[in-house]
């Protein structure tokens, strides 16, 4: 079995339906629901991971105004290491960060326990060999994961559902549109090199077909994880958002925020609220303060500490 296949199986899980669906006495309700190939309505019994359009409670109970839907939108990604365009730190510091420790290919996981099938890393120039590097330029994996959103992203359910579809049709229901991905659309979503523990992360946390998707789908919010550092702000007109549990060492230093706050609500139905305000952060304030300075290869306090202590 390889990743794929693996992929392939959760998808069948999540689609299989609980085997007792009349366990609380509705149970024909809920199968007259399935039956309907024309909406896509949450129900227990099933886990999507496809578009889910809600329809929302009214705020009036006035019939002309008109009905509220929330769409969510999973996309499927993978990274590649050509998503990073902004500069390495220098080669000696690199070099004094990493001196007597493996490559970072050697230490990096997935590229141990991570499968593909031929049609995936073969696809492109550079093979099987080339999926595990951090200087490769092909983007094989990424585009594949990004073929697999193709299909509900074309659908025409949701393309009516948001600002691909025209304003019209969105403005006469109302749409809140959040999309959700694992991997980072873009890089200023992630701190720079300097800042970070591991400053080659970079290489293997982002997805340029993912980004592309994203600002065609044009969501009021994307959410996000991967790198665990949590970060609410708005690029490209898009409003990203991570607030990640993190490790149990984590939420004591960069997941502190959520360890002490607790999970956030993003989307209120009740009353009109719909996408709540922003999550205060400790980078979203630093890049509202000052620019994003890619070019700065001065070692922040707090990975100087960590490398020395190494």
């Amino acid at each position: 079995m390889d990743s794929i296949d693996k992929l392939t199986w959760l998808h069948q899980v999540a689609a299989t339906e609980a085997e007792d669906d009349s366990e609380d006495g509705d149970g024909d309700e809920e199968k007259k629901s399935s039956s309907s190939s024309s909406s896509c309505i949450n129900r227990r019994g099933k886990i999507y991971t496809g578009p889910v359009l809600l329809q929302l409670p009214r705020s009036s109970p006035d019939p002309s105004l008109p009905l509220s839907f929330l769409l969510l939108v999973p996309l499927l990604s993978w990274y590649h290491p050509s998503w990073d365009t902004e500069p390495d730190l220098p080669t000696e510091v690199l070099a004094e960060l990493y001196d007597g420790r493996p490559a970072f290919e050697q230490r990096w996981a997935d590229f141990r326990f991570c499968k593909w099938p031929e049609e995936v890393v073969e696809r492109k120039e550079g093979g099987r060999q080339e999926w595990g590097s951090i200087t490769t330029k092909d983007k094989g994996i990424a585009e594949w994961f990004a073929e697999q959103n193709e299909g509900f992203l074309k659908d025409t359910r949701v393309r009516l559902e948001t600002r691909e579809g025209g304003n019209e049709g969105r403005a006469k229901k109302k749409v809140v549109v959040i999309s959700f991905s694992h991997f980072l659309p873009r890089e200023e979503l992630c701190p720079e090199k300097r800042f970070l523990i591991e400053p080659l992360l970079p290489k293997v946390i982002g997805s340029q077909p993912l980004r592309e998707q994203v600002e065609r789908l044009k969501p009021d919010l994307h959410l996000f994880g991967h790198t665990h550092i949590p970060v609410d702000m708005e690029v490209g007109g898009i409003r990203y958002l991570q607030w990640p549990l993190g490790s149990v060492g984590e939420q004591g230093r960069q997941t502190g925020e959520m360890s002490v706050k607790g999970p956030v609500v993003v989307f209120d139905s009740k009353g009109g609220g719909g996408v709540q305000g922003e999550v205060p952060t400790r980078w979203g304030a630093h890049y509202k303060e000052e620019g994003r300075d890619v070019l700065n290869t001065e070692l922040a306090p707090w990975v100087k500490m960590y490398w020395s202590q190494r």
